[in-house]
């Protein structure tokens, strides 16, 4: 039972830092002159589950 807790801490933790990291790329791209809003988007959409989706 310790390690079925300990495995889903751990993947609620990582999807947590995937979270933050698309969060921060989502702002990175809109920082970028020349691109389109469609542009974020498709570029977020190569990331599984990303909070934008």
């Amino acid at each position: 039972m310790d390690v079925i807790g300990l495995e889903l801490s751990r993947s609620i933790a990582s999807e947590k830092v995937l979270q933050e990291s698309a969060q921060k790329l989502y702002t990175v791209l809109c920082e970028i002159e020349g691109l389109t809003e469609d542009e974020h988007y498709r570029t977020l959409s190569k990331i599984p589950n990303h909070p934008t989706q």
